[in-house]
C-alpha cells in the first residue's frame, strides 16, 4: 500500500484534482466560445420568406445592426405607410382602407389598419402605419408603390365640392368663387371631411350653387353674363356621402 502522503495530491482536496477541475472549466469555456462563433456563421430568420436584396457576401465581416438581407415574408400581405404626423389623430386600429397600386390604377382592393407605431420619425415628421391585406390581388408584388385612402370619417348627405375649387384651402380662411345673381362672389366657407378629390362644405354655401374654378380668368365682382357661359357652368354643389 502506498503511503497516504503520496496519494494526497490526487485526493478531492489535492492540487492535482484542483488543476484538473480548472483545466476542465477552461476547456468548456473554449468549447462554448467555439460554438458561439459557429452559430454566428449561420444566419437564420424566425419566419419564412423570399430574399429580395442581399447586402453582404460570404466571408464578409459585419457590424451589429447592419442590414444583411431584405426579405419578403411568406404569409399575410402587408402595406407599410409613412403618414404625416398631423393626421395621427385621425388614425385608429381596424380602420378600413382602400388601396390601389400605381401600376394598376383601375384595380382597387381592401386593406385594414393593424399597427400604428408608438413613436414619430423626427426627420420625416411621419408615423409608420401597417395595413393587412386579407385578399391581395394577384398582381401585388414586394416593393410595389401603392396609394391608399384611409376612412377616418364618414358623413351621409354631405354638401361637397371638388377639392380643387377651394382657394387657400390650407389657410384659416378658405373660400370659393361662387355664382350669385350673375356675379362672381367671394364666399368664405367652413370645411369638413376631405375625401378622394372632394371636400365637405359645412357652412357658407347652399346645395345647387355653382362655383368657379381657380384656373378661370374670373375675379370677385365680375359680371358672369358678360363672360363666356362655359365659365359659369362650373361644378354644382350636391349632397352625397363622403368618406375621409
Amino acid at each position: 500500500m502506498r503511503p497516504w502522503h503520496r496519494l494526497r495530491p490526487t485526493a478531492p482536496q489535492g492540487s492535482d484534482y484542483a488543476l484538473a477541475i480548472a483545466r476542465h472549466a477552461q476547456a468548456k469555456a473554449s468549447l462554448d466560445a467555439a460554438q458561439s462563433r459557429l452559430e454566428n456563421v449561420s444566419i437564420t430568420t424566425s419566419v419564412g420568406g423570399t430574399v429580395l436584396k442581399r447586402h453582404v457576401e460570404p466571408g464578409d465581416v459585419v457590424q451589429a445592426g447592419k442590414t444583411l438581407f431584405e426579405l419578403a415574408v411568406v404569409g399575410e400581405i402587408q402595406l407599410v405607410l409613412q403618414v404625416d404626423e398631423k393626421n395621427l389623430a385621425a388614425l385608429r386600429l381596424d380602420q378600413s382602407v382602400v388601396a390601389v397600386a400605381d401600376a394598376y390604377p383601375s384595380e382597387r382592393f381592401a386593406a385594414r389598419v393593424f399597427y400604428i407605431t408608438s413613436g414619430i420619425d423626427a426627420q420625416r415628421g411621419s408615423v409608420e402605419v401597417k395595413l393587412a391585406v386579407s385578399a391581395p390581388p394577384a398582381f401585388l408584388k414586394p416593393d410595389m408603390t401603392v396609394s391608399v385612402e384611409i376612412a377616418a370619417g364618414r358623413a351621409e348627405h354631405a354638401l361637397v365640392v371638388p377639392a380643387e375649387m377651394i382657394r387657400e384651402a390650407s389657410s384659416v380662411a378658405p373660400w370659393v368663387l361662387v355664382v350669385r345673381d350673375g356675379m362672381a362672389v367671394r364666399q368664405s366657407v367652413k370645411l369638413g371631411l376631405k375625401g378622394s378629390g372632394q371636400t365637405q362644405i359645412i357652412a357658407g354655401l347652399n346645395e345647387g350653387e355653382r362655383v368657379i374654378a381657380p384656373t378661370t380668368p374670373v375675379v370677385p365682382g365680375a359680371n358672369i353674363h358678360a363672360i363666356d357661359t362655359t365659365i359659369s357652368s362650373g361644378p354644382v354643389l350636391k349632397a352625397q356621402e363622403i368618406i375621409q
